[in-house]
């Protein structure tokens, strides 16, 4: 296997490419792959490798506007920057081959720490020279603290597009606010239903334990499992009462219906001696 070293001479990141063949055809769709998410360079500084001045891989240079800067034959000094993290390269794959016997995980781990590791030239990281901000890493560090991002015209202008975008899919589907809260009793729409003639609804009954948004977590009064939906998967149900407090309240309410129908006959007897 081989690996592509290609370095940002800038801020000097660095990506690889582990590559069972190197063909011409190959190398094109490795760059290919990285310019698609940094974009193509203005120059590139190689060696003479066959795979890169052969007449595919200069028209391709050709057709992205990327001007080659081949470097003498057997002279590799002239890039140096090249050669050099391919020493550090060789060095690390021996030493991880020897102990893990794993060399292409430790070779990831490597090029995380590179990238986000401040240089000894520029001051700064790799990544933040080339991306313009710092990317977090496992090391604790102040910005973590903000946890909100700060506010930008962009950023603003995206928020007031999706509220106005909400607002509209709202009216079209007419919407409401949910009303449920923790602690009610709700039914869970069946989603996959067996056949035409299954419900919409389960008959099994869950209770709110949890709403973040419209994001709801019920249990199941039978089993116990929770799971997780959106409001509009769910229906409020009112629970029956128990029968000791239902025969309490038919009692209540036969009482109060006696009296009131006294109070009504002695109105009426009055009425009528009048």
């Amino acid at each position: 296997e081989y690996i592509l070293v290609v370095i940002d001479y800038y801020s000097r990141y660095m990506e690889l490419e582990v590559m069972s063949k190197i063909t011409a055809q190959e190398t094109i769709k490795r760059l290919k792959r990285i310019f698609r998410t940094w974009g193509p360079p203005r120059t590139i500084t190689l060696d003479n490798a066959k795979q890169f001045v052969s007449c595919e891989f200069e028209e391709f240079c050709q057709t992205n506007g990327i001007h080659l800067n081949h470097t003498s034959p057997y002279w590799p000094q002239a890039n140096g920057e090249v050669e050099r993290q391919n020493r550090s390269l060789l060095k690390r794959m021996k030493i991880a081959n020897a102990l893990y016997d794993d060399w292409k995980a430790e070779l990831n781990s490597y090029l995380d720490l590179y990238n986000n590791t401040p240089h000894t030239v520029t001051g700064k990281a790799p990544s933040e020279l080339l991306q313009n901000r710092k990317l977090r890493t496992k090391l604790p560090c102040i910005d973590d603290l903000q946890t909100i991002p700060p506010s930008t015209d962009f950023r603003d202008q995206d928020h007031v597009k999706k509220m106005l975008g909400k607002q509209g899919e709202d009216v079209k589907r007419r919407a409401k606010p949910s009303n449920i809260s923790v602690g009610d009793t709700v039914l869970m729409r069946n989603l996959c239903p067996t056949n035409k003639l299954s419900t919409n609804f389960h008959k099994e009954k869950f209770v709110v334990v949890n709403r973040h948004g419209s994001n709801v977590t019920v249990q199941s009064k039978e089993t116990g499992k929770t799971y997780d939906r959106n409001t509009s998967h769910l229906k409020t149900v009112s629970d029956p009462l128990p029968s000791d407090v239902s025969e309490e309240i038919r009692d209540l309410d036969a009482n109060l219906d006696s009296h009131q129908g006294v109070g009504n006959s002695d109105t009426l007897e009055g009425v009528e001696v009048c």
